[in-house]
């Protein structure tokens, strides 16, 4: 099933930068010796994309899916998956990401950048199979980080799926491991259990304290954990979320005015909003502390046409915005057999 993305205008808001809160006394130890791309690497030229409305990408011609946006000096990067399964094939065929990059929302002028981050060719304890929803956030040294679910090259754990970090000096790359290994697996979170989810769909906040935390999760379970300031290691214990009412995945926290906001997959079969398992929509809880515990707020988004639509949210300017992705594209097809296949073909924002 292929997806599209979607941007969607939300209230107006209070400013705030969270560039400016990332900087800090950390920033000077943080800055030794971190990975760099090979000299091989390049960044793909962009390719101009004019979006007359949602999805931005609407031709049929690249799915794009999992949009997750980030602000940078007043522009917008919205990173996607990419989908490359036939139009009958049950399941998805995702190996690399893109990103697509506006410093004007209104004018439907975007910049993409297609097969800017391929894992199995930065991570090399990765297959290159199943490149899901990832996040590209800054840290405090000022770099950008990619947290990409990838399926890991180990056979003998229950699931392969894993979540690598990729480091850059620059928003769009080039991008090299920022560990070597991966940052948390089945078994870290699992132990020796048979029993469990896909660990995929990692989002990571940074606080107004500057205090940095790794949320994940699918297949009804959300959990998180907090990083070191170095963005590539976890600390303390993994907890899981409760309060968020048919949250089904893809977890994505903000801070507004104080209170912590996320926005999450809801599912619900048999539901008005979700009458079949085929189906999301967008809901959102609220909390004190970006820890919890959270309470359930109600659905902001129905009436998508995907399995999942993995919602994100970011500030730009005097507006929010709201991503996710959905079928509808002109010239996307989609597979009726395909299970959980909503990831690609199209971005919208909104």
């Amino acid at each position: 099933m292929h997806t599209t993305t979607v941007i969607h205008t939300l209230q107006p808001r209070r400013r705030r930068s969270l560039a400016t809160v990332l900087v800090g006394a950390l920033v000077g130890t943080l800055a030794a010796a971190l990975p760099v791309a090979p000299a091989s690497a390049q960044v793909p030229d962009p390719v101009p994309v004019h979006s007359a409305g949602n999805p931005i990408l609407a031709d049929g011609s690249y799915y794009s899916a999992d949009a997750a946006p980030l602000v940078v000096d007043d522009t917008l990067y919205v990173y996607t998956g990419h989908d490359e399964a036939a139009e009958q094939q049950a399941g998805f065929e995702m190996h690399d990401y893109g990103v697509l990059v506006t410093d004007d929302v209104a004018s439907g002028e975007w910049q993409h950048y297609a097969d800017v981050m391929a894992p199995g060719e930065v991570f090399g304890w990765a297959t290159g199979n199943n490149a899901y929803a990832g996040q590209v956030t800054t840290g405090a040294d000022g770099r950008y980080y990619w947290y990409a679910p990838v399926e890991w090259d180990n056979a003998a754990v229950p699931n392969r799926m894993a979540i690598g970090v990729a480091v850059s000096d620059s928003p769009v790359g080039p991008w090299a491991d920022a560990i070597g290994e991966p940052l948390l697996t089945w078994t870290d979170v699992f132990g020796s259990s048979t029993t469990g989810q896909e660990v995929i769909d990692p989002h990571v906040f940074t606080d107004v304290d500057g205090r940095v935390y790794l949320y994940w999760g699918s297949w009804g379970v959300a959990r998180m954990v907090e990083l070191e300031p170095t963005m590539t290691a976890t600390t303390g214990a993994i907890s899981t979320l409760s309060g968020l009412t048919s949250f089904y995945e893809a977890p994505w926290v903000f801070e507004r005015e104080g209170t912590y906001y996320l926005a999450y997959d809801w599912k619900q079969g048999g539901s008005e909003c979700t009458p079949s398992n085929y189906q999301a929509c967008i809901a959102y809880a609220t909390a004190d502390d970006p820890r919890g515990p959270w309470t359930y707020q109600g659905i902001i988004l129905g009436g998508t046409s995907a399995t999942t639509v993995h919602p994100s949210v970011v500030e730009l300017g005097d507006r929010w915005y709201l991503t996710y992705h959905t079928k509808d594209a002109v010239g996307g097809v989609t597979s009726v057999g395909r299970s959980r296949s909503t990831r690609s073909p199209g971005t919208a924002t909104g």
